[in-house]
């Protein structure tokens, strides 16, 4: 599927916010990542997902994630502590749909 020639294709860029940067997604996110999931099965509860049980499913979460070309996932870094905190974020280009966490929004 192609997208209208009225909507350029979305860019893996970085995005620069007042608390938080998003970043896409690569393989220097993965220590924080493992950390801010490990033993937060509660977080997962109503989710979709499941946190990883160790660090070879979370880069095969990543390895399957990481050059999609329906998915574009960005790690959310606290511009306090420079550290990855999150990957909730997507962008969907075929769909024309971004979601922070499961709250979502179509163009």
């Amino acid at each position: 599927m192609s997208l209208p020639s009225s909507f350029p294709p979305p860019q893996r860029i970085v995005l620069e916010g007042r608390y938080c940067r998003l970043e896409p997604l690569n393989e220097s996110h993965l220590e924080d990542l493992y950390r801010v999931t490990k033993g937060q099965e509660e977080r997962f509860k109503y989710l979709p997902e499941f946190p990883p049980k160790n660090e070879e499913e979370l880069k095969n979460w990543f390895n399957s994630k990481v050059n999609s070309e329906e998915d574009f996932v960005f790690a959310v870094i606290n511009k306090s502590t420079g550290r990855c905190e999150g990957r909730q974020v997507k962008i969907n280009p075929i769909f024309f749909l971004s979601s922070i966490g499961k709250m979502k929004a179509i163009y």
